[in-house]
This record gives C-alpha cells, structure tokens and sequence, in this order.
C-alpha cells in the first residue's frame, strides 16, 4: 500500500526457500530504492519551495528599495528650499550683488546635479560635505548672522564610501526646528570620526523650542530623517544606526553609525 507517497509494507521475511528470498530480496531492495528516491524528491522540493521564498522576499526587498529611492528623491529637491533659494538670488539681483547671485546659482545648481545623479551610489564623506557646504551657504544667505556652522572631519575619514545625501536631513532638521524661539544664532556642528567598526557621523546643534518638555527627537524628525532611518535599514539590514538626543540647554544631537571597517582599514 501506498501511504503520502511512499510504500508502507513491511519487508518480506526470509521463508528458507532459496528461490523466495531471492524474489523477495529484490523486491525489499527495490522498496528501499523507492524509499531513498521519495525521499530525496522530498528534500529537493523542499529546497527549492525555500530558494523559491527567499527569491520572493528578495523581490519584496528590491520593490522597498526602489520605493525608499524615490521617497528619497523627492524629499531631498524640497520645493520650498528651492522657493527660499531663488527669492534670495531674485534679492541679491535686485541688489546688484552679481557676485552673490552667482554663487547661489552655482550652490543650488550642485546641490541638485547631485541628489538627482546619486540616488544610492555610494560617495566620498568629502563629496558629501561639499554639498553640505553648498546648502549651509545658502542657508547662511537666508538666515545671515542667526546661522552658524562648523564643520571637523578626521584627516582619514573623508575617504570613507557613505550612502549619499544623509547629512542634509539632519541639518534641514536642525535649521526648521533649532531657529524656532531661539533668541541667540543657531550653531550648526558636523563632524565624523573613525571606529572601531566603522565611522560615526554627527550633527549637533544648539537649537531648542523653549518650551519645558523639549524638542521630540522622534516624533519632530520630519520625513527627511525618517526617510534616511529607512534607507539606512534597507542598505545595511539594520534599525539601530541612527541615535537621537535632545537636551534644553544643549539642543540636537544626531549620530550615523555606519559599519564600513573595510574602508577605514584600506
């Protein structure tokens, strides 16, 4: 009889009649063939339902990315920095200041080329702090003494590989809020260093809302860093890259681990 697809008779005893247990010899081997063929078809569908799954949550997991780098694009180019950038250069222009006008055309003119030509390539720290720089230029145009920044990278640092575009959500973060009920200028402060499993990139600022309960981290991140906690998820199959604080008399501080050694060591 057959019994969910394999033969579930017993083996034929042995009778002491020669030409019997010689039939019966053969046909318990053969069984036991069918057996170990059953078996390994088993194992092999087995095998290829769970390659078959995997190859579908790869799939679901390409279709996130894709979804992530388009929310990416569209959060980085904001239509209201855009706005703000050329109603200052319409100002500089109506003040004659060519010089100005230029500059801020040459800024935002990078700043663009590069979020629209790096998507997910991975970029140098310093590619990355040039545009820092081009949009803290233009910020500082707009906001003039109440905006200052610095910016400290260690000398080997700035050769490390970094998904792009992961440090002006921090600041766009730092400028939207830190600026609110701030009487003194808002301190920008960007560094990054080496460690031992990679590099920590950090943006801190003096801001604060001036209220007791403080500046949220999480619910006040905006969609620019919940946007970039995703990416960052995504690339490296981990949540716990990005940490948050705030303190009233401090204000911000945002810091990016990421796990790149290999960089760091070549």
């Amino acid at each position: 009889t057959f019994d969910n697809g394999t033969i579930d008779e017993e083996d034929f005893p042995p009778t002491g009649i020669r030409e019997l247990d010689s039939i019966a010899s053969s046909f318990n081997s053969m069984k036991h063939e069918i057996h170990r063929y059953i078996d390994e078809l088993k194992e092999k569908s087995e095998l290829e339902m769970e390659l078959q799954k995997e190859h579908l949550q790869n799939e679901q997991m390409d279709r996130r990315l894709k979804q992530a780098q388009l929310d990416f694009l569209r959060s980085q180019i904001n239509p209201h920095f855009l706005f703000n950038t050329l109603n200052i250069i319409g100002k500089s222009s109506v003040l004659q200041d060519t010089t100005k006008s230029l500059e801020l055309i040459e800024a935002i003119s990078l700043i663009m080329r590069y979020t629209l030509e790096h998507s997910e390539d991975l970029v140098t720290l310093d590619e990355e702090l040039e545009i820092i720089r081009a949009y803290l230029f233009i910020q500082q145009a707009r906001f003039t003494s109440r905006l200052e920044y610095e910016i400290r990278v260690d000398p080997d640092a700035g050769e490390v590989h970094i998904p792009p575009v992961i440090l002006q959500p921090q600041i766009e973060n730092s400028i939207k809020y830190g600026l609110e009920n701030n009487s003194q200028a808002l301190k920008i402060e960007v560094s990054a260093h080496g460690t031992p499993t990679g590099i920590d990139i950090t943006v801190l600022d003096n801001g604060h809302t001036g209220d007791d309960a403080g500046r949220a981290p999480l619910p006040g991140m905006g969609i620019g860093l919940h946007n970039l906690k995703r990416r960052l998820a995504l690339r490296y199959g981990r949540d716990d890259l990005i940490d948050m604080s705030y303190r009233k008399e401090s204000g911000m501080k945002v810091t990016i681990h990421l796990p790149v050694p290999q960089e760091m060591d070549a």
